[in-house]
């Protein structure tokens, strides 16, 4: 577990190793980049995501639609320069366990036993991780890990979602 500032990205060790191996192709692709730059035009690729947000077991929690439609915003305000917009490809699901929403990395099986969607990026929102420890985790590319993000609720509209996104798309810090 690599963390700074409450990051919990996992998966890093072996991402970099790989990095650090391809690094040769990787300096001729980011030349050819430079190098097309100004022929380039963007479009946005638009990518599914999926909230899922663990609530009490009375059915409780502190996040409204309008927080989660205001991390999209945030998202897509911070990806737009990247050709990259998100959009919610459904509701948010519920998962109503209170034992959950204070999530330990060790439960994640659990969580997503309770609820995934395939092919999309899945975010859950818990109470706390780690007993308030860590901010947010996600893996890296290549982890062999289910496709997602877990966030702290009480801090899904600041820019953690947002680093966190970048983890998954597999920068490093």
């Amino acid at each position: 577990l690599i963390a700074q500032d409450g990051c919990g990205v996992l998966g890093a060790e072996n991402f970099a190793v790989r990095l650090y191996q391809n690094q040769p192709n990787l300096e001729r692709i980011e030349q050819e980049f430079i190098r097309n730059i100004a022929a380039r035009t963007l479009t946005p690729d638009e990518l599914p995501v999926q909230f899922h947000i663990v609530r009490s077991n009375g059915g409780t929690s502190p996040l409204t639609s309008e927080t989660v439609n205001q991390a999209m915003a945030n998202l897509n305000g911070y990806f737009q320069k990247a050709g990259i917009r998100f959009y919610q490809c459904g509701l948010p699901k519920y998962i109503d366990d209170s034992y959950l929403q204070n999530y330990q990395i060790a439960q994640q099986a659990v969580l997503v036993a309770r609820s995934y969607v395939d092919s999309v990026i899945n975010i859950y929102c818990v109470g706390t991780i780690e007993g308030g420890t860590v901010a947010g985790y996600t893996y890296l590319p290549g982890s062999g890990q289910p496709d997602l993000i877990v966030m702290d609720d009480g801090i899904l509209t600041t820019p953690t979602l947002t680093h966190e996104m970048g983890h998954y798309f597999g920068l490093l810090h």
